[in-house]
């Protein structure tokens, strides 16, 4: 498949998504659909506007396309260049060392080694939710919203 399908998609525009239990529209846009759209940020689904539940990705459909979420999501990972592929690993590791580092150095006094754990877990966490997703946003730009 080619990761040239690009569309008219914009953050201001959206794009329309059908909740297949319901079988209702909601057209997403800003922040929340460039979320929607990028694969790596860890969502395992979304919001229906009409019936107002929260569902995985695989039960809404594109009403343009019906593709589903679910596969539109795994697509646009599978046709990501690598960089974007390991990001959340990248992002993950060097935060989880940083914070190690630091709440060891910090509590040298006390036991390093626990605070170092506790440091790791911690970057390792916060990098992998918060800080690699942002760097997708900001390293793919428009790639993942204005693909079909």
């Amino acid at each position: 498949m080619s990761s040239k399908r690009t569309g008219k998609y914009s953050l201001e525009s959206g794009r329309v998504y059908v909740h297949r239990k319901c079988r209702k529209s909601t057209c997403v846009t800003g922040q929340d659909f460039a979320n929607v759209c990028n694969p790596f940020v860890p969502a395992a689904g979304t919001i229906c506007s009409s019936c107002g539940s929260g569902d995985k990705y695989a039960n809404f459909k594109w009403e343009d396309t019906d593709e589903k979420l679910s596969e539109y999501r795994q697509r646009l990972r599978d046709e990501a260049p690598a960089y974007l592929q390991h990001l959340n690993l990248i992002a993950a590791g060097s935060l989880a060392i940083v914070m190690a580092v630091l709440f060891a150095v910090m509590n040298l006094d006390r036991s390093p080694a626990i605070f170092a754990a506790a440091g790791f877990i911690a970057g390792g966490v916060c990098g992998y939710l918060f800080l690699a997703p942002e760097l997708t946003v900001r390293l793919a730009g428009k790639r993942f919203y204005t693909s079909r």
